[in-house]
C-alpha cells in the first residue's frame, strides 16, 4: 500500500508533522510513504499544522481516501483510516 503525504505551509503549526510521519512509518513499516505531488497512491494524508486546515486539497486524493489530520489528538482516527484500507486491498487482493 503507498500513502502520499502533502504537508501544509506550514505557516502556524502547532505540533511536530515531522515527528507524526516517523510514527506513521513506524508503525505501518509494511506501507510505502512518498510525498509527490499527483502520484498515484492508494491513500492521501495531509498534515495540517493547525485546526484552520487552509491548505488547498484540490490536488490531494488518494485511489481510497483522503485523510487531513490537524492535531497530534486525532493520530489515533488516522491509524484506523490507513488499517481500513490495508484490510480492504488485502481483502481485494485474495
Amino acid at each position: 500500500m503507498t500513502v502520499n503525504i502533502k504537508y501544509c505551509g506550514g505557516c502556524n503549526p502547532r505540533y511536530d508533522r515531522e515527528a507524526m510521519v516517523g510514527r506513521m512509518k513506524s508503525s505501518f513499516s509494511e506501507m510505502s510513504f512518498i510525498s509527490e505531488a499527483n502520484a498515484d497512491a492508494d491513500a492521501m494524508v495531509v498534515l495540517c499544522g493547525c485546526p484552520s486546515a487552509c491548505t488547498d486539497l484540490s490536488d490531494s486524493y488518494g485511489t481510497y481516501g483522503r485523510f487531513v489530520i490537524w492535531s497530534e489528538s486525532a493520530y489515533g482516527r488516522l491509524t484506523e483510516f490507513l488499517k481500513n484500507i490495508d484490510k480492504n486491498l488485502a481483502e481485494q487482493s485474495s
